[in-house]
């Protein structure tokens, strides 16, 4: 375990090269949100653009889609209910309010499955997943989790 400081932090970024482009930094992917729950997805969001990833696709129901593009117009969205298809993407975050229902706990459990790159899970995944302990043996390497005490 290593200490959260702000060399720690700032050792993660990279700088940015002068004839870079937005792909040139990673694409991430975020399953947040839910049907009137989404302050959680929106600040999600924006910490995930904020921490310098370049391209940003969001993950949502479809009729929320209104509210991530017109606060986030740089987001792409895409319908959390169809399939995805998570080679696209160079991380994954789930969990702000994504509820802990059937359909939340199929979709986490089939992201454990199926990606080798790294993922964060938070929120209501992580609710899920200390429900589903036997995932733990699965998480990809550099999985992050980011539990407090009203989470597990």
């Amino acid at each position: 375990m290593h200490p959260i400081t702000l060399p720690f932090i700032q050792s993660f970024f990279k700088k940015r090269v002068t004839d870079s482009h937005k792909g040139t930094y990673g694409h991430a992917l975020l399953i947040v949100g839910n049907e009137g729950r989404m302050g959680a997805a929106i600040i999600a969001s924006k910490a995930c653009l904020r921490s310098g990833c370049g391209l940003l696709t969001v993950a949502i129901p479809f009729s929320e889609r209104f509210i991530v593009q017109t606060i986030l117009p740089e987001a792409m969205i895409i319908d959390r209910n169809k399939p995805i298809d998570f080679s696209l993407y160079t991380s994954i975050g789930i969990g702000p309010a994504i509820r802990s229902d059937k359909d939340s706990v199929s979709l986490l459990e089939l992201i454990i499955s199926y990606s080798k790159i790294p993922l964060v899970i938070d929120a209501d995944a992580l609710t899920i997943l200390s429900g589903k302990t036997e995932l733990l043996s699965q998480l990809p390497s550099k999985t992050i989790l980011t539990p407090h005490s009203k989470e597990c």
